[in-house]
């Protein structure tokens, strides 16, 4: 109830929590996928571990992305806290919605005209 709130007064503040979440997922999904390439490529006998460029340009791209998918998700857990606060300005309102709701459907039992 409280997202439905919140994107009715600041659909502005629930469309980037959306992006956040979104990216937030991708990002880890990308270092997933790269943590499977490596490791894929570590099954490899030793001796060919050590001239593998394929593997060393993985490791070198985990790196980077890693590093970049820290500082991402670092900057939107900053910006969820700023939501969230936001967020919570809505609470009552999205809690007295919930009690109307669940009031007007048990009218019925009240009544079967409801």
């Amino acid at each position: 109830m409280l997202g439905l709130v919140v994107l009715n007064e600041r659909k502005d503040l629930e469309d980037t929590h959306n992006e956040n979440s979104k990216e937030a997922f991708d990002s880890i999904k990308s270092l997933k996928d790269i943590e499977g390439t490596i490791l894929s490529q570590l099954e490899m006998k030793a001796s060919e571990l050590l001239g593998d460029d394929n593997l060393i340009r993985a490791l070198n791209e985990s790196k980077n992305t890693a590093e970049y998918v820290a500082a991402k998700l670092k900057n939107i857990a900053q910006t969820n806290q700023f939501i969230s606060r936001s967020r919570d300005v809505y609470a009552p309102v999205a809690y007295r919605a919930a009690i109307l709701y669940f009031v007007v459907q048990d009218l019925q039992r009240v009544n079967s005209m409801y």
